[in-house]
Order: structure tokens, then C-alpha cells, then sequence
């Protein structure tokens, strides 16, 4: 049985509203990695030299007690700017809200990509932190 014109055309829309769809949701992951990453990186930073300015940068003389201290409180530190940063970013609005149905506050990845390219940016950038773990390391 041969289709009508307007089933035809109704089956194209359904696979440009996929596409449409799915380019745009692709677009927002990368949009929230990204952002993810900037403020991973910037609290990296601040937090590596605040730590680096209280603290010193002679870990080597630290003690096991002093050593375990000095990485709470930087890992606390990174994760007290971490979650101010996350109530940051949840508002920042996508520029593609509603293309093709999307939305972007529904985006699961949202949460699962970002924490990771968050992780990354701290933790790669903040080099003091690096060192006194494995400094703490070697201890054992």
C-alpha cells in the first residue's frame, strides 16, 4: 500500500525533530563539560594557591599527621568551592533552550559528565594537592 503525501511528510518531521533533538542535547553536553571544566579549573587554582600561601610549598618536611591534615583541609576546601560553583552553574542559562523540544535542566548528563571533566580540572590543576598525596604516598 502506497503512502499519502502527508504521511510522508509526517515521517520526515519525526526524523528532523530526532536529529534536531538529539544534535542540540549533544551540543549541551559538551556545553556543561566545558563549563564543568572552567570552574574545575579555576577552583584548582585558587585553591592550590590559598593552600600554597598558608601552608607553604616545603611538604617533604611535613609530618604524616601535618600531611593528612593539610590534604583534608585542601580537599575540603575544593569541594566547599565545588558545590557554591554548582549552584552557579545550575543557573546559567543554554542557549538552545526548547530547539527541537530539548531541555536543558532535564539533561541527565548533566550531572554525570560534568563531575568527572570537574574532577579532572581540579585535580590535574591542583598540583600542590597531587604532591602531598603522593608525598603521603610514599609514606607507607
Amino acid at each position: 500500500m502506497e503512502k499519502g503525501v502527508t504521511e510522508v511528510v509526517k515521517e520526515v518531521k519525526q526524523v528532523t525533530d530526532k536529529s534536531v533533538f538529539y544534535a542540540v542535547k549533544t551540543t549541551d553536553i559538551i556545553y556543561v563539560t566545558i563549563i564543568y571544566f572552567i570552574f574545575g579549573y579555576y577552583i584548582a587554582k585558587v585553591t592550590d594557591s590559598l593552600c600554597n600561601s598558608l601552608f607553604g610549598t616545603e611538604f617533604e618536611k611535613l609530618s604524616k599527621n601535618e600531611l593528612i591534615i593539610q590534604i583534608t583541609f585542601q580537599m575540603s576546601l575544593s569541594v566547599l568551592l565545588s558545590y557554591f560553583c554548582k549552584k552557579i552553574i545550575d543557573i546559567i542559562p543554554f542557549p538552545l533552550e526548547g530547539l527541537g523540544g530539548f531541555t536543558h535542566y532535564k539533561l541527565k548528563e548533566f550531572t554525570m559528565s560534568g563531575g568527572a571533566f570537574w574532577m579532572i580540572g581540579i585535580f590535574f590543576y591542583e598540583r600542590s594537592l597531587v604532591k602531598k598525596i603522593n608525598l603521603f604516598k610514599k609514606m607507607f
